[in-house]
Order: C-alpha cells, then sequence, then structure tokens
C-alpha cells in the first residue's frame, strides 16, 4: 500500500478535531434546549431513538457506496448535513421539540456518513507503523474537544439570557462545520 503524505494525515486530524469540536459544542447542550422547549422524557428518548436508528441504517445502506466510490465526499456530506441539522435547529428555534423524529434521522444520517468514510480514509492514510502515533493524536483532540466544547457551550448559554446562548452556540457550531467541510477540500 502507497503511504499517504503527512499532510493528508495532518489534514484529516484537523477535520476530525473540527466536527468532534463543533459536535460537542452543541451537541452538549442540545437535549437541554429540547427538553426546555417540552419537559418530556418521552420526546427526549424518541429523539435519541431515531438518531440511533440512522446512524445505523446510514452504515448499512451507505457502507459499500462509500467504499467504492468517493470517501471524502462521503465524508464532506456527513460534515455538512451536521451542518444543516443545527441550522434547521436554528430555523425551527423553540417548535424543534415537534420535528423529534426528523431531527433524529437528520442528525444520525450525519454522524453515520461521517464516521463511516473516516474510518475508511483513516485506514488508507495510515499504516502500522504510524496508526499509534496518529491515534494518538486523535485521542487528544478529541478530549480537548470534550472538555472545550461543553465549557465553551455552557458558559456561553449560562453568561446569555434565554435562548440567545443556544442560538450562538448552535452558529458557532454550524460555522465550525463549514470551516471543517472546507478543510476537507485540501
Amino acid at each position: 500500500m502507497k503511504r499517504a503524505p503527512q499532510s493528508q494525515a495532518v489534514l484529516l486530524l484537523a477535520v476530525n478535531g473540527l466536527y468532534l469540536l463543533a459536535s460537542a459544542l452543541a451537541g452538549t447542550f442540545l437535549n437541554v434546549y429540547l427538553w426546555k422547549s417540552r419537559q418530556d422524557y418521552v420526546m427526549i428518548g424518541w429523539f435519541a431513538l431515531s438518531q440511533q436508528v440512522a446512524v445505523g441504517l446510514s452504515f448499512w445502506l451507505a457502507g459499500k457506496w462509500v467504499k467504492e466510490h468517493n470517501k471524502m465526499n462521503a465524508l464532506r456530506l456527513g460534515i455538512a448535513v451536521s451542518g444543516f441539522f443545527y441550522l434547521l435547529v436554528l430555523w425551527l428555534g423553540g417548535r424543534a421539540s415537534s420535528y423529534i423524529w426528523p431531527l433524529g434521522l437528520t442528525l444520525g444520517l450525519s454522524i453515520g456518513v461521517f464516521w463511516l468514510a473516516y474510518n475508511i480514509i483513516y485506514f488508507e492514510i495510515t499504516e502500522a507503523d504510524n496508526r499509534d502515533f496518529f491515534n494518538g493524536w486523535i485521542g487528544l483532540l478529541g478530549s480537548l474537544a470534550g472538555i472545550i466544547g461543553p465549557f465553551l457551550s455552557g458558559w456561553m448559554i449560562s453568561r446569555l439570557q434565554g435562548e440567545r446562548g443556544y442560538r450562538i452556540v448552535f452558529m458557532l457550531s454550524l460555522g465550525i462545520y463549514t470551516v471543517a467541510a472546507v478543510l476537507s477540500f485540501f
């Protein structure tokens, strides 16, 4: 197998880090946002179920297509649909809790397609001798995103009144997803 240039590995790390940051930033308080608009445990459960159903279906249905066709387009699609999901949440505002199934399916689709493509690309640009190094960086970036994202979004949401903090967090995540998608073209 021909080794991919180091720059491709660095770009994949950057795209993955941005994706994880945007997901941690907005995803941490997404269920809280939905809960505030309609305090219903069943609604939160249906949202989680629809999301997991879509993740499984996207892996199953897109698996062969992603492996045989352009993996980067699938990765970009996952990022773009994640951004589209938060655009929908911003547009729906407080009514988002009335569209739990379509929203859950959209988010699940984006997660499934992104991670399916990412896992295939990851194995193509790494080899046995550099995979541990790459995994170390992925773990570090994921940990940093998991620390910074929730802290930053919690701070913004608590400092701003009403829905304003949530809207800013969702817009910031949308912007980060956009940067990740653009970066993936390089």
